[in-house]
């Protein structure tokens, strides 16, 4: 976490700046005493997956994935294909799990207003 604090006195006419303070970085000394910085891990990614049905029309998935996940005609055919053959498919990938699971909610909700069984799994992904 980074810690932003205010300077003390700005020169006259100029506003008040933020000054970075890295005090609160985490540290460690090591086996020669020296002070380390820890690296911290990366956030968690979100992988939506989709599933394959028998029902959803091919139409209708390439249709939901142009629409609220914001593929090209080229990659929603691409995924849909994919789907079709392999059972899944990876159809995005977001930083924020909340942004990931209002996708999946918003696509689930079409297909049951058409009355479409369009499944979708979220999955955390670490990355390095």
């Amino acid at each position: 976490m980074q810690i932003y604090t205010f300077s003390d006195e700005p020169p006259n006419g100029v506003r008040r700046r933020f000054k970075f303070s890295t005090s609160s970085m985490p540290q460690h000394h090591t086996s020669s005493g020296a002070l380390e910085r820890t690296r911290l891990r990366p956030p968690h990614s979100y992988l939506v997956i989709m599933h394959n049905d028998d029902e959803t029309t091919m139409d209708f998935v390439v249709d939901v994935l142009m629409q609220i996940f914001r593929l090209n005609y080229q990659q929603s055919m691409k995924v849909m294909l994919k789907v079709h053959k392999e059972g899944q498919c990876t159809v995005a990938k977001y930083r924020s799990l909340d942004m990931a699971q209002t996708k999946v909610r918003r696509a689930v909700q079409a297909a049951e207003e058409a009355g479409f069984p369009l499944k979708f799994s979220i999955e955390p992904v670490v990355e390095e």
